[in-house]
């Protein structure tokens, strides 16, 4: 999340789609619940402004991260902690989460949540695969959530503008596009295995993808490997 986002808007432009289950009044304040305090929800704890709403619960199987997560700002001291985020989605109902989970467990908690009646921001990309993101996609469709995904080069001001104005014609016909990209994930090759951390539950990490021996390097790098991150055409 860079400058100038316009994701800080979410919330507060949804908010009359977000809790068909009871009337806004105007001491009502959302109650917001995030899943995965990695690096990007901690930027968003820390730098983004939400008056009509409350954190009111974080959840990570990485227990010291929430800890960490209720330092950043006075207003989140309160915040309750779950490992599990379906425990805190029961007890505490909140109205939406933002789901800052590694890619390969985004679309799984995000379903999760929007089954137990709860609107979804979701960190992009929004899934590892192609069949992974249709499923959420109809999974909202199904329960009737709202959903959102994070994904700045469609919100940053410089984008929209030249997009506006190749639209209008300003650089005539254009007939090829040339973009870079960055090197695709590699395959997992097997590491002896380290200790696991206190308060890691590596089980709950490795979620849908095979539950391997635990290595930092998995853990920290996530993103450079094929199972975590990058697959299909997320």
């Amino acid at each position: 999340m860079g400058a100038a986002m316009q994701r800080r808007n979410f919330l507060l432009s949804a908010a009359p789609l977000i809790l068909p289950r009871r009337v806004f009044g105007a001491n009502d304040r959302l109650k917001l619940a995030v899943i995965g305090l990695g690096n990007r929800a901690k930027w968003l704890l820390k730098n983004e402004e939400f008056p009509q709403a409350d954190f009111v619960a974080f959840s990570d199987c990485n227990a010291p991260r929430m800890d960490e997560a209720r330092q950043i700002k006075p207003s989140l001291e309160r915040a309750k902690t779950f490992v599990e985020f379906r425990t805190m989605i029961e007890r505490e109902k909140p109205d939406a989460v933002f789901v800052e989970t590694t890619t390969h467990a985004r679309v799984w908690v995000a379903m999760q949540a929007m089954q137990m009646g709860v609107d979804v921001y979701a960190e992009k990309p929004m899934s590892l695969t192609i069949a992974e993101g249709r499923a959420m996609a109809d999974a909202a469709k199904k329960w009737k959530r709202v959903v959102q995904v994070g994904t700045q080069q469609r919100s940053i001001p410089i984008n929209e503008w030249a997009s506006r104005r190749i639209r209008e014609g300003l650089l005539g016909r254009v007939h090829t596009v040339v973009v870079c990209n960055f090197e695709a994930p590699k395959v997992w090759e097997p590491k002896p295995a380290q200790p696991i951390p206190e308060g890691l539950n590596w089980d709950v990490w490795c979620n849908q993808t095979e539950l391997r021996p635990y290595h930092r390097d998995l853990q920290t790098r996530w993103a450079m490997w094929r199972d975590y991150d990058g697959g299909g055409q997320s």
